[in-house]
């Protein structure tokens, strides 16, 4: 293409200079044309003076000569015009190819271009298709490099985790190692400690019990089996009260035998009148807060709730032992058997420790009546405590909050592991005031 850009300008350059050449030879013609034709006019004149007087003393020979020579100059111009005409011609003509070449070679230079241009557009277009696979394969790359710098990232990252929990459970084996150890020697002392208090307990037990090892409170001193009545050695100076309770024991065969119940109708200064009374059947009672039902028609605790969403009721379940023990006509009751009420002493005040929430009675007549009796009440357990009275779990309670319901089943739970540590009995309210009814 540069071949024939350079052929073009050419072509013009020669184009431009016959064209000088044609206007210089021009010009000279129309000079000499210009002088033939004054040469004309001053001959054709007939006044010869005025030619004289033109052309001064110059006679006519020599103006024949002259004019014989300029037309022999004219003549030879003549020919050159011709020449130059021809030349001129020819030079149009070859500026004429030229310019057909030229013409051609721009067409042609045309048809390049545009061959050049939709080549270039293909270009662009393969350019662009190549960008865009190029793109989908740097992001295809890309997100491949990614996935696996993640990979790793997240292989190092469990490794350290690993790597983490290892130290952290070595950690954690030293620390319960050692714990361990502590509590072995924890143990080693509280069970030292627990040894004393139990020996302590068995010499307080010891020093309680006057008859075979077991514990009674008084004896039957009269008894009237046919109204069911007796006569106890035991009064208002022991802080017997109407309404209690006493179980009727019998020593035989090396073990204790139970024969009736008494409860106290009437209380004189140093004896009380007792009620024998008919056994009823099996009680029922509540297996969360320990509600005794009072009568047989009972079902449900009056108290408790049941089911997952606590919208039923709490149903009662048969306790195996009767709650009261009928006197048995062939092995009735006699003077000098034996009475028994767990939760009274006529020699020493029994300790008691309430815990978790009430189930029908409120701690302070809990609290009154265990005083009226003869007892103390006392807020932590220890080796001289003589019974737990239980309640409800506190987080049974819905009208205290969560944190408060928190530490009252702390409390609750460590009151009842303590008991069984040092062997103290866990009743239930209703337990309490079978026996210390008023």
């Amino acid at each position: 293409m540069a071949n024939q850009s350079s052929s073009g300008v050419g072509v013009w350059i020669a184009v431009v200079l016959l064209g000088g050449l044609a206007a210089g030879f021009g010009g000279m013609y129309f000079s000499q044309q210009s002088e033939v034709y004054i040469l004309k006019k001053s001959l054709s004149e007939d006044d010869a003076t005025v030619f004289v007087n033109e052309h001064g003393n110059t006679s006519v020979a020599d103006i024949i000569a002259q004019s014989t020579i300029v037309r022999d100059e004219r003549d030879k111009l003549t020919t050159e015009l011709v020449g130059l005409k021809k030349e001129v011609q020819n030079t149009r003509r070859d500026i004429d190819s030229e310019s057909r070449r030229a013409q051609e070679a721009q067409r042609k230079a045309e048809d390049t271009r545009n061959a050049l241009k939709a080549a270039e557009a293909q270009i662009v277009t393969l350019r662009q298709q190549m960008d865009t696979e190029r793109g989908k394969y740097d992001k295809t790359l890309k997100a491949e490099i990614d996935s696996l710098k993640q990979q790793i990232l997240d292989e190092k990252s469990a490794k350290k985790r690993i790597e983490d929990e290892k130290r952290r459970l070595e950690e954690r084996e030293q620390a319960l190692t050692q714990a361990s150890l502590n509590r072995v020697r924890e143990l080693e002392s509280e069970i030292q400690s627990l040894r004393q208090a139990i020996n302590g307990k068995q010499q307080a037990i010891a020093s309680r019990e006057n008859v075979q090892g077991e514990q009674y409170d008084g004896t039957i001193i009269d008894a009237d089996l046919q109204n069911k009545l007796a006569v106890i050695n035991i009064g208002k100076s022991h802080n017997v009260h109407r309404g209690m309770q006493f179980s009727v024991i019998r020593w035989r065969l090396n073990h204790w035998v139970t024969l009736g119940t008494l409860e106290i109708t009437k209380v004189d200064a140093t004896t009380s009148v007792a009620a024998i009374l008919d056994g009823r059947g099996h009680a029922k009672t509540c297996p969360k807060c320990g509600y005794v039902s009072k009568s047989p028609e009972e079902l449900y605790c009056p108290f408790c709730s049941g089911g997952e969403d606590n919208t039923r009721v709490e149903p009662l379940v048969e306790l195996k032992d009767e709650s009261i023990q009928a006197m048995d006509p062939m092995n009735p009751i006699l003077v000098g058997d034996y009475i028994s009420n767990p939760f009274f002493s006529k020699k020493r005040q029994l300790k008691y420790v309430l815990t978790g929430e009430p189930v029908f009675y409120s701690p302070d007549l809990i609290k009154s009546r265990i005083q009226e009796y003869g007892g103390t009440v006392s807020d932590t357990v220890d080796i001289d405590t003589d019974y737990i009275v239980l309640g409800r779990i506190p987080d049974e309670v819905n009208a205290i909050s969560n944190k408060e319901k928190k530490i009252r089943v702390d409390e609750y739970r460590k009151t009842i592991d303590t008991a069984r540590q040092y062997g103290i009995p866990v009743i239930r309210e209703s337990d309490l005031f079978d026996f210390l009814r008023n």
